[in-house]
């Protein structure tokens, strides 16, 4: 069950599920009647359709809108989180609701890796049916090493820290324990930005909606090394976007350099912006 943090400024056009391949089933909605469809990618697990909220209701004005919770989250199914979770779920999930929702062509906006990842998967291994891709606080980790405050957390991810601190809470213990706290902690270094109260709490919220087991699970990725993932993105032939906050406490900067640099991409760097800009519009 979603967690509504207050009411919505838009309620959908057309809703249903869709069923995927390995037999789970992931809610969508359809916004809007334009002649451009616009899919939002979820950033699921550890959150859900609900980080889209600040641009429905105006985009659904003249454009097509797709939002969907990704497995593990929102009203999603989960997947069993004793297995591992397979990195062609996200781009796979995506194509299913695009199929769903009678969807030949569309944008794709995705942010971090849940999202500008599998966007980039759709577009090199299905070029006709993606018009553009909309890369926010990109995540693609074989591109360039993490910002150093993460790689060593992530380096001691799965040993036990007495009294973790900071980024020592990005930690498989602590988030398994402190689950709520980890989000929260999480969630104010994605919006590093002054008066950032309701989007932490909207975030966190989220974040719970999910379970920690789920958002633990070990993930595999459709690649294993920086040159395989470069060759996949230089099979993207349509228009890229990537926006970027200087303050991307989550990604750093190199990873959207990176890809600026494969695509061609246009590039909107934010100054004074974290890692979830498009929250801060609401």
């Amino acid at each position: 069950m979603i967690t509504e943090t207050g009411a919505r400024a838009r309620t959908a056009d057309i809703a249903g599920r869709v069923r995927t391949a390995d037999g789970l089933t992931l809610p969508w909605e359809v916004h809007g009647d334009g002649p451009t469809t616009l899919v939002f990618l979820p950033a699921n697990p550890i959150s859900h359709s609900r980080i889209w909220k600040a641009q429905i209701h105006h985009l659904a004005r003249r454009h097509r809108l797709v939002v969907y919770d990704g497995r593990g989250s929102g009203e999603a199914d989960s997947p069993d989180a004793s297995g591992t979770w397979d990195g062609a779920w996200r781009a796979d999930d995506c194509l299913a609701v695009l199929d769903a929702t009678g969807t030949e062509r569309a944008v794709l906006v995705g942010i971090c890796g849940d999202g500008v990842w599998p966007s980039l998967q759709i577009a090199a291994a299905h070029p006709d049916r993606v018009l553009g891709i909309v890369a926010i606080g990109t995540g693609v980790h074989h591109l360039a090493p993490a910002p150093a405050h993460r790689r060593s957390a992530i380096d001691a991810f799965d040993t036990v820290v007495e009294d973790p601190q900071g980024w020592q809470k990005f930690n498989a213990h602590y988030i398994r324990e402190n689950h709520r706290d980890f989000l929260a902690f999480f969630f104010r270094e994605m919006f590093p930005e002054p008066h950032s109260e309701k989007h932490i709490e909207d975030a966190v919220a989220y974040g719970l909606d999910s379970t920690v087991d789920v958002l633990l699970m070990d993930e595999t990725d459709v690649v294993a090394t920086k040159e395989e993932a470069e060759a996949l993105i230089r099979r993207v032939r349509c228009p890229v976007l990537v926006i970027h906050g200087d303050r991307d406490n989550c990604q750093g900067d190199e990873r959207a350099r990176a890809l600026v640099e494969l695509t061609g991409a246009d590039v909107l760097w934010l100054e004074g912006a974290g890692h979830i800009p498009q929250a801060r519009v609401c």
